[in-house]
């Protein structure tokens, strides 16, 4: 963790075909819900737009960006996540969708990632 910030390399990869894929180097944002990739890595791997949704930007804007589904990849332990299809400029982010689909949780007094304690509510 530099700065406050915290990065993490997590494999990304395509949802049907788990090990086609790379690598890719991202900013965890737990005050974001989805996970941003460039459109080029997300074309690379295989991920498929399926729909278009407005975000409302920090300063007020809105933007228009395509979402897929890819498959995350942190220390052997996979998750499935919303992806927005990244543009120029746009940076690269770990969402809390992403990061909790794995299984993690940020603690932001050590700026270190936890394990969640997974629930399961059934009858006996």
């Amino acid at each position: 963790m530099a700065r406050g910030f915290l990065f993490l390399k997590v494999f990304v990869g395509n949802p049907t075909e788990l090990a086609r894929g790379r690598e890719v180097e991202f900013l965890v944002d737990t005050g974001s819900f989805y996970t941003m990739i460039p459109r080029e890595i997300l074309e690379e791997v295989g991920v498929v737009p399926i729909k278009e949704q407005t975000f409302t930007l920090a300063d007020g804007r809105e933007i228009r960006r395509q979402v897929g589904v890819c498959n995350l990849v942190y220390k052997d332990r996979p998750g499935g996540t919303l992806v927005i299809f990244g543009e120029e400029g746009d940076q690269i982010l770990l969402g809390v969708l992403g990061l909790e689909s794995m299984g993690y949780n940020l603690d932001p007094i050590k700026g270190e990632l936890e394990p969640i304690e997974l629930l399961l509510t059934c009858q006996a």
